[in-house]
C-alpha cells in the first residue's frame, strides 16, 4: 500500500488523484441522496471490508487493476457480498468523478468472482413454531408470536403502536422502524410502507389488550425492547435444538 498525501481534507492542499481514499470515503456529500438505513449500511460496508484495504491509497493510485485484485482476494465472500462491495466503492469513485479528482472510476468493468452461494434461511413449520412459542418465557413469547405471525422485521416490530394496529380490516400498518438505534418515520414513506394482514383471532388478542392499557407507544410488554434481542437467539437456539 501507498501513503497518501497527509494532513487536511479533500479541498486542502490536495488537487487531483493525489486526494486520499480515506477523505473522500469521510465525506457525507457522498451520500446525501441516500436513505439513512442505506447510508449506514454502506458506511459500515466501507469500514469494515473496504477502508482497511484503501485508506492510505490516493485517488489517482486506484486503478482497475488494483480494484479487481481486491476482489479476486475475497472470492471466498457470498456472491451479494461482493456485490454490495462493488457498488459501494463504485459510488465513493463515482463521486470522486464528478467533483474531478480522477477522470474515470475505476470500478467500471470490474468483473466479480463467482463467490460463495448463498446460506439460505431455514424455515420453520407451524408445529415447530409452535414448539418454540411454548418453550419461551414473556416476552420473548410475545415477539415470537407477533413475527411469526406478522412477518414484521425486528427493526418494525419495536416501532407499532396501538395506533397502527387496525383491528377493523385485519391489518398491521408499518410506517417506522428502528435505525442507527432511533424511531426513523422518514424510512417509511411510499412505496417503503406496507399494510401487514392479521387473523381475525390475532385481531382480537391485540383489541382486547388496547383496552386494558393507555392507546399508545408499542402493543407490546413494557421493557421489551432490551430483551428483544435474547429473546430472539432464544428461539434460535430452541430451533436448532428441536
Amino acid at each position: 500500500m501507498r501513503n497518501c498525501t497527509p494532513g487536511g481534507n479533500l479541498g486542502e492542499g490536495k488537487s487531483g488523484g493525489r486526494a486520499c481514499f480515506k477523505c473522500l470515503a469521510q465525506e457525507r456529500g457522498v451520500w446525501v441522496n441516500y436513505r439513512r438505513p442505506t447510508r449506514a449500511f454502506c458506511r459500515g460496508t466501507l469500514k469494515r471490508r473496504i477502508r482497511p484495504d484503501f485508506d492510505t491509497w490516493t485517488l489517482g493510485e486506484i486503478k482497475p487493476r488494483e480494484v479487481q485484485r481486491f476482489v479476486n482476494a475475497l472470492s471466498d465472500y457470498s456472491h451479494s457480498v461482493l456485490r454490495h462491495l462493488r457498488a459501494t466503492l463504485g459510488r465513493v469513485m463515482n463521486m470522486a468523478v464528478k467533483w474531478n479528482y480522477v477522470s474515470l472510476n475505476p470500478v467500471l468493468g470490474l468483473e466479480l468472482p463467482r463467490g460463495l452461494a448463498p446460506v439460505r434461511a431455514q424455515v420453520l413449520q407451524p408445529a415447530e413454531v409452535q414448539a418454540i412459542v411454548n418453550a419461551l418465557a414473556r416476552p420473548y413469547r410475545t415477539v415470537v408470536v407477533i413475527m411469526a405471525g406478522t412477518a414484521t422485521r425486528e427493526w418494525e416490530l419495536l416501532t407499532l403502536k396501538w395506533e397502527d394496529v387496525d383491528s377493523l380490516n385485519g391489518a398491521i400498518h408499518v410506517r417506522r422502524l428502528v435505525c442507527c438505534r432511533t424511531v426513523d418515520s422518514e424510512t417509511k414513506t411510499g412505496e417503503n410502507r406496507r399494510d401487514l394482514p392479521i387473523s381475525e383471532r390475532f385481531s382480537g388478542r391485540c383489541h382486547a389488550a388496547s383496552e386494558q392499557v393507555q392507546p399508545r407507544g408499542i402493543p407490546l410488554p413494557d421493557g421489551l425492547r432490551k430483551p428483544l434481542r435474547a429473546g430472539m437467539g432464544e428461539a434460535q437456539r430452541l430451533s436448532r435444538r428441536g
